[in-house]
Formats: structure tokens, sequence, C-alpha cells
């Protein structure tokens, strides 16, 4: 509307310059034109001078709330025409002011684990006379979300042991007790004979007994379900102290095999999982055919190397999967009815 008006007015100007041959309507109306212009050159010098930064958590929970803080610093901000803040298509939700700067907040809730794009980071405003939008960028917001626990521990366990092949695991020796231990393995003998708590250990620290292999589902609800599953299975084995391996697809023509000793490795690989995994994990092959294979996919025919033959569980209705659909993951980790 601004925009209009000041056209009009300086139109209105030349007419009554050329109607009535007036020196003073000519110089208003080349002060009229050149106003927006002089107010324009020190917007972009003002514009070099600004700092735009954005602060993001690197990884959340699912269900968690996502805070995004966009910050904008430098000199002459009060001369700025009503800046505003937008992550993709919108704008923030809490705006706070400080000596030499401007912090908008955005908060959306992360409903679904995996790789949460915010949207592009930017902040515009115009000239004085709003002929001219200026815009810094901050580039794109994104955060991996983690999933969460489900089932129960013993159920998951004995579901593991199965595809192991195993229904009781070999234990060798006693450990230091750490947090997230399975505080059933506690060795009592070894525990009432020193003054720290001892669990039983298990497995060799080289050997694998299992690998769990997955894909990224496309699909937010069935990617949950994956994920949710997945962790668990980990965090299970983990607390067990039963190494195992994790394979994944990159998208670099190799499957991607990472040994997991501990929950910090589990967590640190469930991270990469996420930012990074695609479709077919096991197409390439690359694995032992020796090793038990628990695969978990959203695809009901998925690709799979000759020479490997694992355990599927997928997340829709699949005639090549042992288990097939949530109810029936959910009752193999001991978290449905």
């Amino acid at each position: 509307m601004r925009r209009f008006l000041y056209i009009f007015i300086c139109i209105a100007a030349i007419f009554v310059m050329t109607i009535y041959d007036l020196y003073a309507a000519f110089l208003m109306a080349v002060m009229l034109i050149l106003a927006p212009l002089l107010s324009i050159l020190p917007m972009y010098w003002i514009r070099k001078r600004l700092r735009l930064s954005i602060k993001v958590p690197a990884r959340l929970l699912r269900g968690h709330l996502a805070e995004a803080q966009l910050t904008l610093e430098g000199p002459f901000l009060s001369l700025l025409s009503s800046p505003e803040a937008l992550l993709g298509a919108e704008t923030s939700d809490e705006t706070v002011s400080f000596d030499g700067g401007i912090r908008f907040i955005f908060r959306r809730t992360a409903s679904h684990c995996g790789r949460f794009d915010m949207g592009e980071a930017h902040i515009r405003w115009t000239d004085p006379f709003g002929f001219h939008t200026f815009t810094l960028n901050a580039g794109n917001v994104s955060i991996i979300v983690l999933p969460l626990k489900m089932g129960e521990y013993k159920a998951t366990m004995k579901t593991l042991r199965l595809i192991a092949g195993s229904d009781e695991p070999e234990r060798f020796g006693a450990t230091l007790y750490k947090p997230g231990d399975n505080p059933h393995l506690i060795n009592w003998k070894v525990t009432a004979r020193t003054d720290d708590v001892y669990v039983r250990d298990m497995y060799p620290a080289e050997g694998t007994n299992l690998v769990l292999a997955a894909d990224y589902a496309r699909k937010p609800d069935e990617r949950d379900l994956l994920c949710d599953a997945l962790y668990s299975a980990g965090l299970a084995l983990c607390a067990s102290r039963m190494n195992f391996l994790f394979a994944w697809n990159a998208g670099t023509g190799s499957v991607i095999t990472q040994m997991i000793r501990n929950q910090e490795d589990w967590s640190d690989a469930i991270a990469s999982f996420l930012a990074g995994a695609r479709k077919d994990a096991l197409k390439a092959g690359g694995l032992s055919p020796y090793v038990p294979i628990l695969y978990m996919t959203d695809n009901p025919a998925p690709s799979v190397s000759p020479s490997l033959h694992p355990v599927i569980w997928c997340t829709r209705d699949s005639r090549e999967a042992q288990l097939s659909g949530k109810d029936a993951i959910m009752r193999a980790m001991g978290g449905g009815t």
C-alpha cells in the first residue's frame, strides 16, 4: 500500500510540474524519487555488518520440544524496519532483545524420529519506504530425533537369543558395574569379596553372535516403530554385555558395519544411522553368512544378498518376513498384547 501511495504522489508531482511548469514542483519530484534510493544504499552497508547465527540441539528425543535460536547481531539494528525471522514458512514464537542484538526463538515438536528438517532460517526487513526487501540466510536447520525405548528387557532378550541361536548366553568372568548394565547380571560372589559391584561379563571382547541391520523407513509412523524396536534391541544387548554388529546402507555402494560394545557406541551408531541411512541394507552383502542377522525394514520384499539368510522384521505385511506389522513386532519386544 505504501508503494502505491508513494508512486501516486510522484506521478502527481510530475504532472503538476508539467502542467504548470513550476520549478518547485520539479524539485519536489526529484526529491521524492531520490529519497527511496538514498534510504536503500545505507541498508546495504548495514547488511554487510550484521551477523546471523543459528543454535539448535544436535540430538533430541522423539516427542520432545525442539528449540531453535536465530540471533541477529550488529550495529544500527534500530534502523531496520521491523525485522522478521522465518524458519521454513513460519514466524518466530518469541523475540528477545539484548544489547547489540535480537534473538528469535522457534519451538517445534519433534513428533517422529529421524531427520527432522525445520526448514531454512532467514531474517528479512525492508527499507523505510517499503520498496526493497533485504534478507540474511542462516541455512537449513535439521535435527536428529532419536527413537524411544519400547518393550520389556526379558522378552526382548529371549527373542534375540533365539535369533542368535542360543537360549542362554555364555558368560566370562566379571567386570565392574557401569550405569545401564542389567542389575540381574550382578555377580554376587565377586561383589561380596570386594567393595565394588561386579556384573557377569558375557562374550569375548571382539566376538559377536548377532548382527542388527536396518533400513530407514520413509513413512514417519513406520519409522517410529522400526527405530524404536531397533534401538530397544540394541539397548537390551548392551545391558546384557553382549557385543553385536550393526549394519546399514548410507548409499555409498557398500554396507556400513559398526561393532557395538556399550550404550555409548549404540547411541552414536543410531544417530549416524538416522542422519544418513537409506534402504537395502543387505543388498550389497559384505557380512558373514555364518553370523545370525536380524534385519528390520519397511520393505515387504527387500533386496537381500543371496549369501545371507536374515530373520526379517517388516513394519508392513510381508510374506518374506518372519514378523510383519506393528502388533507382531511389539509382542516380540514384550510391549504388545
